[in-house]
C-alpha cells in the first residue's frame, strides 16, 4: 500500500471510482479473510513511459474471474520498485466476469 500516491484513483471493473483511503481500507479489511486464488499474468510495461498493463485472475468459491488493468505510475526512488501508482483502471475480460 505504500506505493499508492495521494491522490490515487482506482476505477474498478464495475466503473466505480475509489481514492487511496478507500482502496487502503478495502485491502486492509479483506486481507486474510477468505481463501482465494489470485494470479497476475501477462505483465507489460511500456518502455520510457510509466504505464503498465496486466491481467488479474481470481478464483473465489470455485468461480474464476478475470480483468485487464492499466496502471499509470510516476518514478519514486523511495518505493520498493521505484514507482508510485497514480491511477489504476480495471476492465472485466470477456466471458470471465461475475
Amino acid at each position: 500500500m505504500d506505493v499508492l500516491a495521494d491522490p490515487f484513483v482506482m476505477i474498478g471493473p464495475d466503473g466505480r471510482s475509489s481514492n487511496v483511503e478507500q482502496v487502503r481500507a478495502f485491502v486492509e479489511a479483506a486481507y486474510g479473510r477468505r481463501p482465494t486464488g489470485f494470479e497476475i499474468r501477462n505483465v507489460a510495461v511500456r518502455p520510457h513511459a510509466p504505464v503498465g498493463t496486466y491481467e488479474e485472475w481470481q478464483t473465489v468459491d470455485g468461480v474464476a474471474t478475470g480483468r485487464i488493468s492499466t496502471a499509470v505510475m510516476v518514478p519514486d526512488p523511495g518505493t520498493p520498485n521505484g514507482l508510485r501508482w497514480m491511477h489504476l483502471h480495471e476492465t472485466w475480460l470477456p466471458d470471465v466476469r461475475p
